[in-house]
C-alpha cells in the first residue's frame, strides 16, 4: 500500500517473497518512479532471508532505479560469543538468521553492496 504526503510516496513491501532471479517488477511503484531518487529502508530484515535472495534483490535495486539509496541496519558478528547466543536464540524461536553467515561482519557487508554495484557504502 502507498501513502502520499506532499508529493512523496511511501510503499511498504514484504521481503519474504523475494526469490533468486525473480524480483517483482512493479513493487507497487508507477513506471516513472524508477527515474526518481528512491530511498529503501531495511531494519533487521535481511539476516532472516537467504543471502542469495538478498544479493539478487540488492542488485535489482541498483540496476532498476536511476538513483537508489539503501539504508540497511542489520545484525552482524554471528561468531563472537554474543553473536553465537543471538543466532541460537533466534533459531530456538523458529526464526533462524539464515542469511547472517555469508556476510558476518561490516567488511563483508560493504563488499556485498559494492559487488551489487553501489558506488558508495558506509
Amino acid at each position: 500500500p502507498a501513502s502520499v504526503q506532499a508529493g512523496r510516496r511511501l510503499h511498504a513491501n514484504c521481503m519474504r517473497f523475494v526469490q533468486p532471479g525473480i524480483v517483482r517488477e512493479d513493487f507497487g511503484i508507477a513506471q516513472d518512479r524508477h527515474i526518481r531518487p528512491t530511498f529503501f529502508y531495511s531494519e533487521c530484515v535481511l539476516s532472516y532471508i537467504d543471502a542469495d535472495r538478498v544479493d539478487d534483490f540488492v542488485g535489482y535495486l541498483n540496476k532498476k532505479f536511476n538513483l537508489a539509496f539503501l539504508f540497511d541496519y542489520e545484525m552482524y558478528n554471528p561468531n563472537d560469543r554474543f553473536g553465537q547466543l543471538m543466532v541460537k536464540n533466534f533459531e530456538l524461536r523458529g526464526c533462524p538468521l539464515v542469511g547472517i553467515q555469508k556476510y558476518p561482519d561490516l567488511a563483508s557487508q560493504h563488499e556485498r553492496y559494492v559487488k551489487a554495484g553501489f558506488k558508495h557504502t558506509e
